[in-house]
C-alpha cells in the first residue's frame, strides 16, 4: 500500500521526467527540503527563481496538486521518502 501511495502521488511526475528527460522530481525534492522556499530551491538547484517557479507550476499541472497546501506538501514529501526507502531496499538486496 505504501508503494501505491507513492505511485499515486508521484507516478505522473516520474513518467513525465522519463519521457521528457526532465527533472521535476528533483525540483520537487529540493523545494520540499528547502522549506518550500523558491529562493532556497533556486540556490540548491543553481537555477533562476523564475525557472523554479515554472517547474513548480508544471508540477502542479501534471500532478494536479496545490503546492500551497501543507497537507499536499506533506503527502508528496512522504511519497518521496517511500520511493527513497524502496530504492535503498532494492540496492541492499543486490549486495
Amino acid at each position: 500500500e505504501l508503494i501505491r501511495f507513492a505511485s499515486d502521488r508521484l507516478g505522473c511526475l516520474q513518467t513525465y521526467d522519463q519521457e521528457h528527460d526532465g527533472d521535476l522530481i528533483a525540483c520537487l525534492r529540493a523545494y520540499l527540503a528547502g522549506g518550500s522556499e523558491i529562493k532556497t530551491t533556486a540556490e540548491t538547484l543553481r537555477l533562476h527563481r523564475n525557472s523554479v517557479r515554472y517547474k513548480l507550476q508544471r508540477i502542479e499541472e501534471i500532478a494536479q496538486v496545490d503546492l500551497t497546501d501543507a497537507e499536499v506538501r506533506f503527502q508528496l514529501q512522504l511519497a518521496l521518502k517511500i520511493v527513497d526507502l524502496q530504492l535503498a531496499i532494492k540496492r541492499s538486496t543486490l549486495n
